[in-house]
């Protein structure tokens, strides 16, 4: 207990010159009285050394200043570390740019005209005289080329002619045909043969006789009556005979029945 009553008046003393330091009268009266307080309250605190060490050294220096209170050991309390959210923004959608060009319809070209074919003199005469010849006599591409060359055109005017003649040639194998049946009696095979002979294509040829309307049956009794006019022949020679001449056996017979033999 007087220990106790002991500290609480050393703490009021200290207390009162630390509130008096600034006093001049009061720091002089303060060492007067110096030693005879260090002498009082060194007993006191002797067993607390680490106090009446400080008091002596205030004493001493004029400034009383208490120490320093050691920190509590109650560790402060760890908080728990807020989650940070992610605030890691999405890229943007980027718009692809509208191609306005795309949606513009592109303006068409003009149409480049092509110049006009410039004829010769030679050519121009080669095409009029084809078109003399197709206006009274058939011919086949060919055999009017030929024909135009005999006339002493060039090779190259004389195609130009059969190039630009409009002709139409399965027409020139019809008309042939049937001016060949004007003047002679021909099997199907017989004139089929003359029209290529006459140039023609295997396909016109067989256009020209396919539609040409001749009954074969009464072309073999017309061949077979132009036969007795020249000779003579017995009824199987002339069967013969018009067997050879492409007509068949069932025609040949009704042609030599029809020529009274």
């Amino acid at each position: 207990m007087r220990k106790a009553i002991s500290v609480i008046l050393v703490i009021s003393a200290i207390f009162t010159m630390t509130a008096c330091s600034n006093d001049q009268t009061a720091q002089d009266k303060l060492k007067e009285s110096e030693e005879d307080l260090a002498s009082t309250i060194g007993g006191v605190f002797e067993e607390y050394g680490g106090w009446s060490k400080a008091i002596e050294d205030a004493a001493s220096s004029g400034s009383y200043t208490l120490p320093t209170s050691k920190p509590s050991s109650t560790p402060k309390p760890t908080e728990e570390p807020t989650a940070t959210p992610n605030l890691t923004a999405r890229p943007a959608t980027t718009e692809e740019p509208s191609n306005e060009s795309e949606s513009t319809a592109a303006p068409e070209p003009t149409p480049t005209p092509e110049p006009e074919e410039t004829i010769t003199a030679g050519q121009r005469n080669a095409l009029k005289k084809a078109s003399d010849y197709l206006s009274f006599m058939p011919f086949s591409y060919e055999s009017l080329i030929g024909q135009l060359e005999y006339e002493k055109f060039t090779h190259e005017e004389s195609v130009y002619a059969a190039d630009h003649c409009g002709a139409d040639w399965n027409e020139q194998a019809l008309e042939k045909a049937k001016s060949y049946l004007r003047i002679a009696a021909f099997s199907y095979s017989g004139l089929k043969d003359q029209l290529e002979y006459e140039k023609f294509t295997a396909d016109q040829a067989q256009y020209g006789v396919d539609h040409c309307g001749a009954d074969w049956k009464e072309q073999a009794a017309k061949k077979a009556e132009s036969y007795l006019e020249m000779m003579s022949f017995s009824r199987d020679g002339l069967i013969d005979q018009l067997i050879y001449e492409g007509f068949t056996r069932e025609e040949a017979v009704y042609g030599v029945d029809q020529a009274g033999l």
